[in-house]
């Protein structure tokens, strides 16, 4: 099985994903990792499209991808075995959540990137809907991802 954390940056892909992870046998792929395939960006993720279809048929494998690229989702949403989860939060978290990484203030231009990057994934569709925006901790989201995911 896959599982596909997909969100914007600083919304806990893979704060969940580490503590998942760190239980488990669990490999986790994140964002253009799959570049490492190929120089050519578009066969890179081809060959990675037929990684995941591999694992995605396998029973015994399981592998998260954490995607932060809006634009890859409808190469993954029809894979048999691939499970997407979406993980968002309100602009005013992610933002501080980015101030906090960078520890200071965010330039305007970092500003710009989160505002459209959230714009982006508001568009996007997904069954299962984790908002981290709250004051639950990370574990007790892993617990929920893994309830929904197993």
């Amino acid at each position: 099985m896959v599982v596909v954390f997909m969100g914007p940056c600083c919304t806990g892909k893979s704060s969940v994903a580490e503590l998942i992870c760190d239980k488990s046998n669990i490999q986790i792929v994140t964002g253009k990792d799959y570049l490492r395939l190929s120089c050519d960006e578009t066969e890179a993720w081809s060959l990675f499209l037929k990684q995941i279809k591999n694992v995605a048929a396998s029973k015994a494998d399981i592998l998260i991808y954490l995607l932060d690229d809006a634009g890859k989702v409808p190469d993954l949403v029809n894979i048999e075995g691939v499970h997407l989860v979406k993980f968002s939060a309100s602009l005013e978290v992610i933002r501080h959540r980015y101030e906090n990484r960078l520890q200071g203030k965010l330039p305007g231009v970092a500003v710009k990137m989160l505002d459209t990057q959230k714009k982006m994934w508001d568009r996007v569709t997904c069954l299962d809907n984790i908002d981290t925006s709250g004051e639950r901790g990370v574990k007790d989201v892993a617990r929920e991802v893994l309830q929904r995911i197993t």
